[in-house]
């Protein structure tokens, strides 16, 4: 499998990635969830928070949530930009791509260190439309419940603003976790 990413500036702080959007596919999503949790990992071991059995260990669990979060913002570019709001997968591989949009996605992680650390996830896309946050019943219908996650793991610290002829969708989740 050929990755849709060039890799951008990194520093300690930020990594960042651009995406061929046309190329963005659904089985791309487990390599950038891999890539977030080694990099959220490594920023906490840098702080002195070694994780030592990931599925035992209470410091992995804003770990993962950062993770959730990625797949959540990226699964909507798929599914809302490359794909139109189709069902995702497309029930149809002939499904034409917008083409009305450019062609790109920007993945930044950066690491916030105030008097909390929290890791930034912010996705721009070409597409000016802002995300829906669905309010309906659960199980009303199939999907739609991604932003109401992001909105849950991240206590509301999300949003969107227009960017670059497009938008950029941010959330900022939580790294609290004690030094062993």
């Amino acid at each position: 499998m050929t990755l849709p990413v060039q890799l951008g500036a990194e520093n300690e702080k930020l990594t960042a990635y651009t995406l061929r959007e046309a190329h963005l596919k659904a089985e791309h999503i487990p390599f950038f969830r891999a890539f977030a949790v080694d990099r959220c990992r490594r920023w906490l071991a840098d702080r002195g928070v070694v994780i030592v059995n990931p599925a035992q260990d209470p410091a992995d669990h804003p770990v993962q949530e950062a993770a959730l979060v990625l797949t959540e913002l990226l699964t909507n570019v798929i599914k809302h930009v490359i794909n139109q709001g189709t069902c995702w997968p497309a029930a149809d591989p002939l499904l034409p791509h917008r083409r009305d949009v450019p062609d790109w996605v920007q993945l930044d992680l950066v690491l916030e260190e105030t008097d909390t650390l929290a890791i930034l996830v912010v996705v721009r896309d070409g597409d000016r439309r802002g995300p829906m946050l669905d309010t309906s019943e659960p199980g009303a219908f199939e999907g739609g419940l991604g932003l109401g996650l992001v909105r849950a793991v991240t206590n509301d610290s999300w949003g969107w603003e227009p960017a670059d002829g497009g938008k950029a969708v941010w959330a900022r989740c939580p790294l609290t976790a004690s030094p062993n």
